[in-house]
């Protein structure tokens, strides 16, 4: 089964203002091969500029341990 748990510990990250699952353990999930891929969280960060904040984002996504199986 795979796990959400990385998107939960995002919420302790500096400059996230919050990390909501929208998906739980166990959900099927569909990737861009698939179809529309299924949307796994809700990130709200801040920082000095919009520039800075999109570079944080995309550090997220690359960085974020999401297990799917």
């Amino acid at each position: 089964m795979g796990s959400i748990q990385g998107i939960l510990d995002l919420a302790s990250q500096d400059g996230v203002v919050w990390a909501k699952p929208l998906v739980r353990s166990g959900d099927a999930v569909v990737g861009p091969a698939d179809g529309l891929p299924t949307w796994l969280c809700d990130v709200l960060v801040t920082k000095r500029t919009a520039s800075e904040a999109l570079k944080f984002l995309h550090k997220i996504e690359d960085d974020l341990p999401v297990q799917i199986l």
